[in-house]
């Protein structure tokens, strides 16, 4: 299938993959929706920066009862990483249209600073 800039793509990806807490997914953007599905482990925050400047995180994990949820779809465009608070979680996610590295754009700390200065702490954080 063609993908929103016209590269040839799966219909769908998937990738499974264990986060640690030392080692936070840093924030970046697709092109395509990007849906979280929690499997093992710690909760997992999903921390997004909206086109319109709104920050908002959600829980992946297995307890509903605190607010966590197992599956969570980020939009396409919307700018997010993930991080554990401690020890590790086990996750896969589904890319559709399937995932690209000429559709990935991984942000630097001083672009993010200079847009969403509101957002320094998570932030640095996570570029």
């Amino acid at each position: 299938m063609k993908s929103e800039t016209g590269l040839d793509v799966p219909l769908y990806t998937n990738i499974h993959f264990l986060l640690e807490d030392k080692n936070p997914s840093r924030f970046h953007r697709l092109h395509s929706e990007e849906v979280w599905y929690f499997h093992d482990g710690e909760p997992l925050t999903v921390h997004c920066i909206y086109p319109n400047g709104e920050y908002k995180k959600v829980k992946l994990g297995k307890n509903p009862d605190l607010g966590e949820v197992v599956q969570f779809e980020v939009p396409r465009g919307v700018i997010f990483g993930s991080s554990v608070e401690i020890g590790w979680a086990l996750v896969s996610c589904m890319v559709s249209p399937g995932f690209d590295f000429k559709e990935f754009h991984l942000f630097e700390q001083a672009d993010l600073l200079g847009q969403y200065p509101q957002h320094a702490k998570i932030v640095k954080q996570l570029t």
